[in-house]
Formats: C-alpha cells, sequence, structure tokens
C-alpha cells in the first residue's frame, strides 16, 4: 500500500483518477490491472495477519517474515506445497481469503489470454460479421446483387416475349380457323 500511495504522491494523482483510467467494464486487460491490484494488497494483509496469528502460537510453522511470505506465495499460486500451513483459526481464515483471491487472479488472467488468443485468431481472410463489413465490402455486395438482378430480369424479359410471341401465334390460328 506504501509503494501505491508513493506512485500516487510522484504523480501528483489521486487512486480515483487512476480507478477512472482502468475501465473494468472495457475489456478483460483493464479487469487485470485492477485484479493484479488487489491481490497485491490482500497479499500484504495476508503476510502480515498470518504473522499476527500464527508467530505466537506454540505450534505454528510460520514464525518469520519469510515464512510468511513463502506461505502466502504458494497460496496464492494456487500451488500450496505444504511445508508451512496455518494452526490457528484466524490464521485458516487468512489462507482461506488468500486462496479465493488467488483463484480469482489465475481466471482473470486465463480468461485475459483466452480473450488475446481469439484477438489474434481474427484474420482478414475470414469473412466479417456484418458489424465488421467494411464500406468497400458492402459496396461489391451491392454491384453483385445489381448483376444478379439484371440477368432475373433478361431471363423474366425474354420470357415474357416468348409468352407474348406464343398468345400472337395463337390469336393469328385463332383468327385463320374463323
Amino acid at each position: 500500500i506504501l509503494w501505491f500511495w508513493l506512485i500516487l504522491r510522484r504523480e501528483k494523482r489521486r487512486p480515483r483518477d487512476l480507478i477512472s483510467e482502468i475501465s473494468i467494464s472495457r475489456d478483460a486487460q483493464g479487469t487485470l490491472l485492477v485484479v493484479l491490484f488487489v491481490v497485491l494488497i490482500v497479499f500484504q494483509f495476508a503476510v502480515v495477519f498470518i504473522l499476527y496469528f500464527e508467530a505466537p502460537a506454540l505450534d505454528g510453522n510460520i514464525q518469520t517474515v519469510s515464512d510468511a511470505f513463502w506461505w502466502a506465495f504458494t497460496t496464492v499460486s494456487t500451488v500450496g506445497y505444504g511445508d508451512k500451513y496455518p494452526v490457528t483459526n484466524g490464521g485458516r481464515f487468512v489462507g482461506l481469503s488468500l486462496m479465493f483471491v488467488g483463484i480469482a487472479l489465475f481466471s482473470v488472467i486465463t480468461g485475459t489470454f483466452a480473450q488475446w488468443f481469439r484477438r489474434r485468431q481474427r484474420t482478414p481472410s475470414s469473412t466479417p460479421s456484418a458489424d465488421e463489413k467494411t464500406p468497400a465490402l458492402q459496396q461489391a455486395g451491392i454491384a453483385e446483387i445489381k448483376q444478379l438482378l439484371e440477368r432475373q430480369e433478361e431471363t423474366y424479359m425474354h420470357a415474357i416475349a416468348e409468352l407474348n410471341a406464343k398468345i400472337a401465334e395463337l390469336e393469328s390460328e385463332l383468327k385463320e380457323g374463323n
């Protein structure tokens, strides 16, 4: 937290200004930045509180700052080697909180990579959706439809001419027969 505060002070900015720049609803990258910030804060609190709960415990195995950092890192990364673990109820609550934060972090990272791969997979040669069509592509589509319409009109006019000729022939045969 101190690190974050120092950066904001150096840049002469308020936390509200920074948060408004990171639009959570914009995309997965903004969400990733926010989640990373939350993870850093929760990680720091977890280190402090795990020491608070575990250091006084007689059977506790998290006794130093180094132990606390190692435990917090393996817990938030969801590795959990098991060499360091909380034995008090308070320490277990801190561990549970850090586990949820680690799961959220890796879910957001996975989503960010999925979005990145999805964007990379789109190529110009693929058929664009209706929203992505450029005016040039739309003009080409209109020209194609006009050509089809002209061919249909020619076919239709030819059929009408043949039918009119057949009607004239039948009328002339009918006049000759009377």
